[in-house]
């Protein structure tokens, strides 16, 4: 799921960039990535992994952090000088990311033998549904400030929510009161997120082909989306 995620990050932004409509959203792209990264990390530790230590894929990996910044380099210069770049070669960063990263992945979930293990859903305690709840409301913020909101308002509130984050993450280590949302979320939470993350990767791809008709249903989509958080809260997470 981490190389999948990181893929359809990479393409986003390889096709946004050069857009001047979605220049000022893509701070908060950003920021949506951050939360996933957080929250992916709070899944791992719920589960005991740590790491996944030193390996020769690294190689690979450094390798193709190095492809993906000259080809980042290229199509900002191909950008600023009218230069206009093929969608398919755009496409190619996510795309080795996703072999890269993705194949070792699925290799090892094909060996693995099936999880026969008993999950006992359990209510988020309150902490848990508060900070699900807030999450909810900052989803749908993002999408209403990136739909229909001021373009001087775009980066602002990407700056804030990165921020956030960090906040988030800081407290988080030196305190055991802020619930890791990322270990007790089950399915209804995550689903949450996730059609929350698409409709930002939606609202964002519009604007890069500068469809704003149907951006000014941004509102509506935001109240759905603080709805789908609402009810999720008060659905069983994972048992801790």
């Amino acid at each position: 799921m981490n190389a999948l995620t990181l893929a359809a990050y990479i393409t986003i932004m390889t096709i946004s960039i050069g857009s001047a409509s979605a220049s000022s959203s893509f701070i908060t792209f950003v920021g949506i990535y951050l939360l996933w990264v957080q929250l992916a990390n709070q899944r791992r530790e719920g589960y005991r992994v740590i790491g996944y230590g030193v390996s020769p894929r690294w190689v690979l990996v450094l390798g193709l952090c190095a492809v993906f910044l000259v080809a980042l380099a290229i199509f900002f210069f191909a950008a600023i000088s009218g230069v206009e770049i093929p969608l398919a070669l755009r496409l190619i960063p996510g795309a080795l990311t996703l072999i890269v990263l993705g194949s070792p992945a699925l290799r090892s979930i094909l060996r693995s033998a099936p999880a026969d293990v008993p999950v006992q859903r359990l209510r988020l305690s309150a902490a848990g549904r508060v900070a699900t709840i807030v999450t909810g409301a900052m989803m749908a913020l993002g999408i209403w400030v990136l739909s229909v909101g001021d373009e001087m308002l775009r980066p602002f509130f990407g700056l804030l929510l990165m921020l956030g984050v960090l906040g988030w993450w800081t407290v988080g280590r030196v305190s055991e009161r802020v619930p890791a949302l990322g270990a007790v979320w089950a399915w209804p939470q995550w689903t949450a997120f996730a059609v929350s993350s698409c409709a930002i990767v939606t609202i964002l791809l519009l604007q890069v082909r500068g469809d704003t008709a149907l951006l000014g249903h941004g509102d509506f989509a935001a109240g759905a989306v603080f709805c789908l958080y609402l009810g999720s809260a008060f659905l069983g997470g994972r048992d801790g």
